[in-house]
């Protein structure tokens, strides 16, 4: 179902979620995970995999060619970092709307006709794709830093709870530190903190801090 979606920050992130868990708590997965990819792309028809594959082509980047999905996530990216420059300690304001109006009148005042095309055709940026610079561009660099240091404790307390943790309970440790793995990754593509996928996702986070603080303090 994943591949057949087409998205490849959600693919990314899975598979760098199972190399993880493979790494941690079954090395001898890991072949058995790369073939299951392998077997996966092949079975996916002839233009899904032309899209997965389309990010290593230089021809995906070149200038005045067609336009595509990565030009426009390098397009919002470059104006992301406009918009961080120019308001970096409050941004611009929280929440993907104004971010997404902002951004189409920089489409419509650059007057690139591919970007307009894409705008009027139905195929509106709705974020920039990417959660830290989605984070500074709303909220500028102060919550940048917060989120990072959000994400540092958890790591930490999931090190440290690993460390701590005999062989099944590893197991159980390893499918934590995968998730955070695959959000990590595929939130460089992808923003996954909007609306209620994000706040599944805290939901989450807030309950796997829970849990790591108990067990790597060993005070359950």
């Amino acid at each position: 179902m994943l591949v057949q979606t087409y998205t490849r920050s959600a693919a990314a992130g899975a598979l760098a979620g199972f190399c993880v868990w493979a790494l941690l708590a079954s090395r001898r997965a890991l072949a058995g995970i790369v073939i299951v990819c392998l077997v996966l792309l092949l079975a996916v028809p002839g233009r899904g995999r032309e899209h997965f594959f389309s990010i290593f082509r230089p021809s995906t980047y070149a200038a005045g060619g067609p336009a595509s999905s990565m030009k426009a996530r390098l397009a919002a990216w470059a104006y992301s970092l406009e918009l961080i420059a120019a308001h970096p300690l409050t941004g611009v304001g929280y929440g993907t709307k104004i971010s997404r109006a902002l951004y189409r009148q920089h489409v419509m005042r650059e007057g690139d006709p591919r970007q307009v095309a894409d705008l009027t055709g139905g195929n509106e940026m709705q974020h920039f794709h990417n959660v830290w610079l989605e984070t500074g561009a709303e909220s500028g660099l102060p919550a940048v830093l917060a989120l990072l240091a959000f994400c540092v404790a958890r790591w930490a307390l999931l090190a440290r709870w690993f460390r701590r943790a005999g062989a099944a309970e590893r197991r159980r440790v390893a499918a934590w530190a995968a998730m955070e793995a695959a959000l990590l990754v595929a939130g460089l593509t992808l923003y996954i903190l909007k609306y209620n996928f994000g706040m599944l996702t805290f939901f989450v986070w807030a309950y796997a801090l829970a849990e790591a603080e108990s067990c790597a303090t060993g005070e359950v």
